[in-house]
C-alpha cells in the first residue's frame, strides 16, 4: 500500500513538471493615449522617473543606456536573472526580452521565443505598476486599466 501512494506521488510530481511547459515571450508596448499626454504636457523625463519608480518597487534594477533607453534587470531567489529593454518616450514605452539565464529560454523553428512563464508574469507586474505610478504622480494614464 505504501509503494503503490509513493509510485503515485512521484507519477503526480513527474505529470505536474511535464505541465510546466515555456510561454511565448511576452513583450510589453504601451501607448500614452494622446489626450492624456496633451493635456498634461507629458515629458520624457517624466516616464523615465515613473518606469524607475515602478522598476525599484518591483525588485528591478534600471539603468540609462542612452537618452530614451533602461535596461532592466530582475534577479529572483539568486539563481534566476532577466534582462530587458526599456525604450521610452513621452508618448510610449516598451518592455523587451534581451537576455536571461536559468528561464528556459529558446526559439522554436517557427521562430517563436519561448521561456518559462514566470518571466511574463514578472514582466506583466512591472507593466502594470509603471501604469500605476504613472496614475498616481499623474505622469499618464493608460486607458485599457480604467
Amino acid at each position: 500500500m505504501k509503494m503503490r501512494i509513493v509510485v503515485l506521488l512521484f507519477m503526480g510530481l513527474v505529470l505536474c513538471t511535464a505541465c510546466r511547459k515555456g510561454a511565448p515571450v511576452y513583450n510589453a508596448e504601451v501607448t500614452i493615449p494622446a489626450a492624456v499626454n496633451h493635456a498634461s504636457g507629458l515629458s520624457q523625463d517624466q516616464v523615465r522617473k515613473a518606469i524607475l519608480l515602478a522598476c525599484s518597487e518591483r525588485g528591478w534594477t534600471a539603468q540609462e543606456v542612452s537618452p530614451g533607453l533602461l535596461e532592466a534587470k530582475l534577479v529572483v531567489r539568486g539563481k534566476h536573472t532577466v534582462y530587458a529593454d526599456i525604450p521610452y518616450s513621452a508618448s510610449s514605452y516598451a518592455i523587451k526580452y534581451k537576455s536571461s539565464i536559468n528561464m528556459e529560454y529558446e526559439t522554436k523553428k517557427d521562430g517563436t521565443h519561448i521561456i518559462h512563464p514566470n518571466y511574463n508574469k514578472w514582466v506583466h507586474l512591472l507593466e502594470h505598476k509603471i501604469v500605476f505610478k504613472g496614475k498616481q504622480n499623474t505622469y499618464f494614464y493608460e486607458s485599457r486599466w480604467k
